[in-house]
């Protein structure tokens, strides 16, 4: 045989190495949205956005404690406002009631 050919049995070089399986970068875990501070004035000016929001991040964050308190700080600024504006209806109506607020039904006598 000539030199630069292989014979019929032996090998035609270095045997290939197994493939290796490619390893995919791990998923990307989820992380708090950036910038944290306009998810606080939204949270706080629109409640039901808060409350939501508050919700999903502190039922995801049962391993990470960073993405729990980013939800109850979320919470807590979507549930102060409605409990502030329950309080003063409350006041509001209860003035209106006794009279003491102008246009109130307190003293029916005069009209």
């Amino acid at each position: 045989m000539t030199e630069g050919t292989p014979s019929p049995g032996a090998p035609a070089g270095p045997a290939p190495a197994p493939e290796t399986p490619t390893t995919s970068p791990e998923p990307k875990k989820d992380t708090i949205p950036e910038p944290k501070v306009l998810y606080y004035i939204l949270s706080f000016f629109i409640s039901i956005f808060g409350i939501i929001f508050g919700a999903i991040y502190m039922s995801k964050g049962k391993e990470d404690m960073e993405m729990k308190k980013f939800g109850k700080i979320c919470l807590l600024l979507g549930l102060i406002p409605m409990i502030c504006y329950c309080l003063c209806c409350g006041v509001y109506y209860a003035l209106v009631l006794t009279g003491s607020i102008a246009g109130g039904i307190g003293d029916m006598s005069t009209y």
